[in-house]
């Protein structure tokens, strides 16, 4: 299957193509993407900003945990790292700042989550063992330890003069 969102929606097609398929109708999804990995999908709700979980064969979201202390945080932009343990999330105070929020590692059993990239936003790790990710209008990189979940190395900038979005996060 291809995941996509449609219209604000989760959806689904098959490979070898045919028609799109609904995965869920009930909420929508904000355009800072999902994750998905193991027969799950995870997913950030435009509505309240926080990341839910379902089944990719659709079925009733589940809010993901996260140890947020009470506060408002938004957590967009997911991304599994390859254990399936933990996510790349981007935090931001409200959803007109995703571009200006912090890259954060959460672990998907505990809900546990720390800042590991400040005032940046939509990171994706590589097999090369580098995380990359959009600060002002650039994308940047830095090396990651995927064993010791930990930054090893300065961040760089390696595209330089992207069109950005502060406000959503993402280059073009």
């Amino acid at each position: 299957w291809l995941h996509f969102i449609d219209g604000g929606q989760l959806s689904r097609v098959r490979v070898e193509g045919g028609a799109f398929q609904k995965i869920n109708n009930e909420i929508l999804v904000a355009r800072s993407g999902f994750t998905s990995f193991g027969g799950t999908i995870i997913f950030t709700n435009a509505n309240d900003g926080q990341l839910y979980s379902l089944p990719v064969s659709g079925g009733q979201p589940e809010p993901v945990t996260v140890d947020s202390g009470g506060d408002k945080t938004r957590y967009t932009w997911p991304r599994v790292l390859p254990s399936n343990e933990y996510l790349l999330i981007t935090a931001s105070l409200n959803s007109a700042s995703v571009g200006i929020g912090n890259i954060e590692l959460l672990n998907l059993d505990t809900g546990e989550h720390e800042v590991l990239i400040r005032t940046a936003s939509n990171a994706t790790y590589l097999e090369s063992g580098h995380i990359i990710f959009v600060r002002d209008s650039s994308i940047w990189a830095v090396p990651f330890d995927l064993e010791n979940l930990s930054i090893t190395g300065a961040e760089v900038p390696v595209i330089q003069g992207l069109e950005t979005n502060s406000q959503y996060g993402h280059a073009a």
